[in-house]
């Protein structure tokens, strides 16, 4: 049943979507523009913010993100418009309810400028309702054939909606160089190698290895855009060893502020998986 699921996926990863796109004339930004785009991982859900910035507390972003780790390695400026609860859809492409304050598309806010040099996206969980599956792995049962099927669904419509992210990217770049556009995969968060504790509690080992598998299998369509666009990259974002219950982790457990979502160490790890990707 594992490889047909990775079989079916692949195949639906082959298909080509008809998109459109609304060509618009663009600048240039300023040399060495930094834009950062995406979810709640890219705003820094759970770590310190200024309480004063209503952005800042509608879309829990952080200055311990790692997009300021980026921006001060490529000595960049940046322009951090990530928003917990964001996905491609409400979010990159299209306004987004945040907190009940209706935030402008990021990528309207990321051009809003002219082109910027380079642009990171963490976007995809959202997406695919990746909250309501751990939370149903956590208080009853998950992994059944219905709710593969489902995730199997929503992810190659992930794939769908990034490539017109991407396109919607390259049309608003006009005549100007494109961005250089590093797309972020998404870290194991569990791992059966870890032993037992609070925050893996109502979690079978099987339950382990299919949120694991639908983490990979996102994973595997958001690195298919690199192939696709000659301006993309991306960027595999790795905790082994410091998933959930191990000695070390850089995950956010229950008592945490934002369940799953990454520590400063973890946001310092995709951090330098972005930079590595760039160089």
């Amino acid at each position: 049943m594992k490889k047909l699921l990775i079989y079916t996926l692949s195949s639906l990863l082959l298909a080509f979507g008809i998109l459109s796109v609304r060509p618009m004339a663009a600048s240039a930004a300023p040399d060495n523009t930094y834009v950062a785009l995406g979810d709640s991982v890219a705003s820094g859900a759970g770590l310190p913010f200024n309480t004063s910035d209503p952005d800042a507390v509608r879309c829990q972003r952080s200055t311990q993100a790692y997009p300021f780790l980026v921006a001060s390695s490529l000595g960049a400026t940046l322009n951090h418009k990530a928003c917990g609860g964001a996905k491609i859809t409400e979010g990159l492409l299209q306004p987004q309810n945040a907190q009940g304050t209706l935030m402008q598309a990021q990528l309207d806010r990321a051009f809003a400028s002219g082109t910027p040099k380079t642009i990171s996206i963490t976007a995809g969980t959202n997406d695919i309702g990746w909250s309501t599956y751990l939370g149903k792995c956590h208080q009853s049962e998950c992994g059944s054939f219905s709710d593969t099927a489902s995730s199997s669904y929503l992810i190659w419509r992930v794939h769908q909606n990034m490539r017109s992210a991407l396109n919607e990217i390259a049309a608003r770049s006009g005549n100007n160089p494109k961005p250089q556009v590093i797309i972020t995969g998404y870290y194991l968060p569990v791992s059966n190698a870890q032993s037992a504790c609070m925050d893996k509690q109502g979690l079978t080992n099987k339950e382990v290895d299919w949120i694991r598998q639908q983490a990979t299998l996102l994973n595997i369509a958001l690195n298919a855009m690199a192939y696709e666009y000659d301006f993309v990259k991306f960027a595999q974002i790795d905790f082994s060893g410091h998933e959930l219950c191990s000695a070390d982790p850089w995950i956010q457990g229950i008592a945490g502020p934002a369940f799953y979502h990454p520590t400063q160490k973890g946001q310092e790890a995709i951090a330098q998986a972005v930079i590595r990707a760039l160089e």
